[in-house]
């Protein structure tokens, strides 16, 4: 019987490789082995050698000789507090003394003696206090912002008057009047607006407005004076 050799057998794929490479693998492992070990030994030995200035100071303690507390004989010496003895109150006796006597130049100062001394009193009267005049209300300008927490509401309205004239001519239509309320509630100013309002009924409109009391509008609950807008609408039945 005659041997083949496997790459004489099978000459592609490298067989002469193959027939080895268990052995190669083996060899291979022991080799990584024994230099990962020679490695982690050389770490070893290494951080085993001593440096100098290295690692943590020492601490030194000093012990000092405890003293012995002191002796009790020292506190049995002191002699007890004896507390004092009671005794039992007593009520006084009152002793009447004098009234004091009044100086001879000491008197009760008369009417016309107090008026001099004191101006501004007369004869039992009331003291009179003379208030001082309010300060004049600021009230903004035509159309002004004013900033409020409430609008004024009215509360007495006034219907305007039909003219005979404009009855008779038949003219009808809307005008818007422009009022300024005061902290009383009541109208300090009444204009017409430039572009809503009819000639023939713009006398009647403001004449009706100025009439007008409404509550007044408020900020911070304070009535403040502001413009507001009353509408008015003429029409013929």
């Amino acid at each position: 019987m005659t041997t083949v050799s496997l790459f004489q057998f099978m000459p592609y794929g490298a067989p002469e490789l193959q027939s080895v490479a268990r052995q190669n693998m083996v060899r291979a492992l022991l080799l990584s082995s024994v230099l990962c070990t020679m490695a982690l030994a050389s770490v070893g030995l290494v951080q085993m050698i001593p440096r100098e200035g290295s690692g943590p100071p020492p601490i030194v303690i000093s012990i000092d000789r405890i003293l012995p507390p002191p002796s009790i004989d020292e506190y049995r010496s002191v002699p007890p507090v004896v507390p004092a003895a009671a005794t039992r109150a007593t009520a006084g006796i009152a002793v009447p003394v004098p009234d004091a006597q009044a100086a001879p130049e000491a008197s009760i100062a008369s009417q016309d003696q107090l008026r001099v001394e004191n101006p501004g009193l007369g004869r039992g009267e009331v003291p009179i206090v003379i208030e001082q005049p309010a300060a004049p209300e600021t009230l903004p300008a035509f159309r002004q912002y004013v900033y409020v927490d409430e609008m004024p509401a009215p509360v007495r309205t006034v219907e305007p008057v039909y003219s005979d004239i404009a009855r008779e001519a038949g003219v009808t239509g809307r005008v818007v009047v422009y009022v300024l309320v005061g902290k009383d509630g009541r109208v300090r100013d009444a204009r017409v607006d430039e572009k809503v309002n009819v000639p023939m009924l713009n006398d009647q409109a403001l004449a009706a407005a100025r009439q007008w009391v409404f509550k007044p509008a408020l900020s911070n609950n304070v009535p403040v004076p502001v413009w507001v807008s009353v509408p008015f609408i003429f029409t013929l039945r």
